[in-house]
């Protein structure tokens, strides 16, 4: 356990969780109190209503596409509605390689666990559960269906889970520049 709590402590969610679930626990062998009243709730709770809403309004939507929606027709308009089975990573780059698709997900979602981890820039709240919901819903579909299912045509085939990594990763980049102008402003850059 005292190889594990290091990095546990360093996710915040699990670490509100660890930390608050006993007024004592275990920490490399020694008696550690909590540092929080036990009544306090961990300050996850939006995180946790964003990681939810997305990954349930994608599946919700992804069931209805299957049910409702015609396959994709190859003369489709550039906006338009149907299904569509993605093989392939992100916009049906790679499609006759369905082993990579896995497999970059899971690479992708090793450099979302390690961004989460190790990362001490101040994220937005939504966008680290929004890149959660999106890599896990899509790696889901991967490994239950072997493709990702879209439904949405924008110029190419996507889905809810895609616009999610969409939003969550602007989102993150525009908290790292705005970090990066502060700090370049604050050493007298402009």
């Amino acid at each position: 356990m005292s190889g594990i709590l290091p990095w546990v402590r360093r996710v915040p969610l699990l670490n509100d969780i660890m930390v608050c679930s006993a007024d004592v626990f275990l920490r490399e062998g020694n008696v550690q109190t909590c540092q929080r009243p036990m009544n306090a709730r961990p300050h996850r709770t939006f995180e946790i209503v964003v990681f939810t809403v997305a990954s349930l309004s994608d599946r919700a939507a992804k069931c209805w596409a299957l049910t409702s929606l015609e396959p994709a027709s190859p003369g489709a308009p550039l906006v338009s509605l149907g299904l569509f089975f993605n093989r392939g990573i992100s916009f049906s780059m790679l499609d006759g390689y369905p082993h990579a698709g896995i497999a970059l997900s899971m690479i992708g979602l090793c450099l979302l666990i390690s961004i989460s981890v190790t990362s001490d820039i101040p994220q937005p709240r939504a966008a680290m559960p929004l890149l959660w919901s999106g890599a896990l819903c899509n790696l889901s579909d991967r490994l239950i269906y072997g493709h990702v299912i879209d439904w949405v045509r924008v110029v190419m085939y996507i889905n809810l889970a895609d616009l999610w990594l969409c939003v969550g990763c602007a989102a993150l980049a525009a908290s790292l520049i705005r970090e990066r102008v502060s700090a370049w402003r604050g050493h007298g850059g402009g």
